[in-house]
């Protein structure tokens, strides 16, 4: 009996050393699986090459192109209070901090204010969680963040108010500056989910409720752009499988609907048969013989809530617009992309991953991929 103890204990004081060294390996291989370097599938005439693996952002959201560089706005990783960070890529993929930690609310989609904007010109402006979790996302109104590259300062701009039906200004997705020239000018845009509102912004920091969405016929605001001639704004639309627009979209319901100045929706949408439909831009002339046309990034479903330690489902893809509005494929693999730009002639795409806010895991398994037309 005392031989038999002496082996049972013997036994567990060589699992406690061995321990350890399995745990290590167990989340060696479990983190290996969350930020593997994706697969992109595209399509012909279409070459694509990962700018920016796994490893460097959390959610890298929307893309502000600079011309020989790129601004990422991510707003995952906290820090007290506030969250997220802006980054900047070149070409080559080099990443730097262009706004570090502990200096903003987490930012999702962000733009650069023109002239029209007067003294805040050429400042950046963010839509934002308004504290750094999950339940700020959807259920909290959003704010309105300016920063000032020139003297580092960050200020809240406004926060979202209440819809005309007593709605917080929560579920914040895209902000756009309205184009120069146009009747859009002057006016920031922002796209609420939650209460399926558009708002706009002036530059003494009102914000008013611009529009809201019929979310029965339409469903909720997503992605938003105007159209080269400055005439029409385009408002990407996902449709909810349950009443809740944080759970998972019903598949090929979404929409980009065509909106005038005045607010009013046009009966046909420009395309039908989208996910979630989240960047949307026009291609330059130099991207091939597909120049002009309307590249819009599909998300998919978002994975709400995000599994913890398993992959988000790979369904993410990139659509162009034929001249006869068709969606036609350019790309897919992604697992959930949202924000799209050009460096050069060149596509980019930041792909958000596994997004914390609306998940159970904070990593950096965000990544950017960019797309050539041959």
């Amino acid at each position: 009996m005392a031989y038999r103890r002496w082996v049972v204990l013997s036994v567990w004081v060589s699992l406690l050393w061995i321990a350890p060294a399995f745990a290590a390996e167990e989340l060696k291989q479990l983190l290996k699986q969350l930020l593997a370097a994706p697969s992109i599938q595209t399509a012909p005439d279409f070459t694509t090459k990962v700018l920016i693996p796994p490893g460097s952002f959390y959610d890298p959201f929307d893309l502000y192109s600079r011309g020989s560089s790129l601004w990422v706005s991510d707003d995952g990783k906290e820090e007290g209070e506030k969250g997220g960070q802006i980054f900047s890529v070149n070409a080559k993929g080099k990443v730097s901090v262009t706004v570090g930690l502990g200096k903003l609310l987490p930012p999702i989609a962000m733009d650069v204010a023109p002239p029209s904007f007067g003294a805040f010109a050429g400042q950046i402006f963010t839509v934002a969680f308004a504290r750094p979790d999950a339940e700020a996302g959807f259920l909290v109104p959003n704010v309105i963040q300016r920063i000032n590259l020139t003297t580092g300062e960050v200020s809240n701009a406004c926060t979202l108010p209440k819809n005309t039906a007593g709605q917080e200004g929560a579920g914040g997705f895209f902000l756009r500056f309205g184009p120069e020239g146009s009747q859009f000018a002057g006016k920031l845009f922002i796209t609420a989910a939650t209460n399926q509102t558009l708002y706009t912004m002036s530059p003494d920091g009102t914000c008013t409720p611009f529009v809201s969405i019929d979310m029965q016929r339409w469903g909720y605001p997503t992605g938003l752009t105007f159209t080269p001639d400055g005439k029409t704004m385009l408002v990407g639309t996902a449709q909810p499988e349950t009443s809740d627009p944080a759970g998972p979209p019903k598949r090929g319901a979404g929409k980009i609907l065509r909106l005038s100045p005045e607010g009013a929706v046009a009966d046909e949408p420009l395309v039908t048969g989208l996910d979630q439909p989240c960047g949307m831009l026009f291609a330059p002339e130099g991207f091939g013989q597909y120049g002009g046309q309307l590249i819009v990034a599909d998300s998919g479903d978002f994975n709400s809530p995000v599994p913890m330690t398993q992959p988000v489902k790979h369904d993410g893809q990139i659509f162009r617009i034929t001249p006869t509005g068709e969606l036609a494929l350019v790309a897919s693999g992604f697992a959930n992309p949202t924000g799209v730009a050009f460096l050069g002639n060149r596509l980019v795409v930041s792909d958000i991953n596994g997004d914390f806010h609306v998940g159970q895991r904070e990593l950096p398994d965000g990544f950017i991929v960019e797309i050539a037309s041959q």
